[in-house]
C-alpha cells in the first residue's frame, strides 16, 4: 500500500517574479511547508498547474454513505407505513384516531 501523498499549498503569482522573488518566495514557502507540514509550490504568471489525485477513496466513502442514506429512508418508510396501519386500525375499531402529542 502506498504512503498517502503529503498536501500542499499552490501559491500563485500575478506577476512573473525575478529571480531574487522567486529565491524570497521559495524561502517563505519551504518554512511554511515545514510548519504545516506540506508541500508548496510556486506558480509564476501564465503558469497552470492541474492536480490530479486518487479519488477512488472519495468515491468508495461517498457510496457507502448513499448506502447509509438508503437504508434510512427505507427504515423510515416502513415506520410510516407502520403507523398508517395503526391509525386505520384504529379507526376500523372505532377509536378517534390520536397524535403522537396525544391529541386528537
Amino acid at each position: 500500500m502506498s504512503e498517502p501523498a503529503k498536501p500542499f499549498i499552490i501559491m500563485k503569482f500575478q506577476q512573473v517574479l525575478s529571480q531574487e522573488q522567486r529565491a524570497i518566495a521559495r524561502q517563505q514557502a519551504e518554512a511554511l511547508g515545514s510548519r504545516l507540514e506540506t508541500q508548496v509550490v510556486i506558480a509564476d504568471a501564465g503558469t497552470d498547474i492541474e492536480y490530479r489525485s486518487d479519488i477512488g477513496p472519495l468515491i468508495k466513502a461517498i457510496e457507502q454513505q448513499t448506502m447509509a442514506i438508503d437504508a434510512l429512508a427505507e427504515s423510515n418508510m416502513a415506520l410510516v407505513d407502520a403507523m398508517t396501519q395503526v391509525d386505520e386500525e384504529e379507526v376500523e375499531e372505532g377509536q378517534r384516531p390520536a397524535y403522537l402529542d396525544g391529541s386528537g
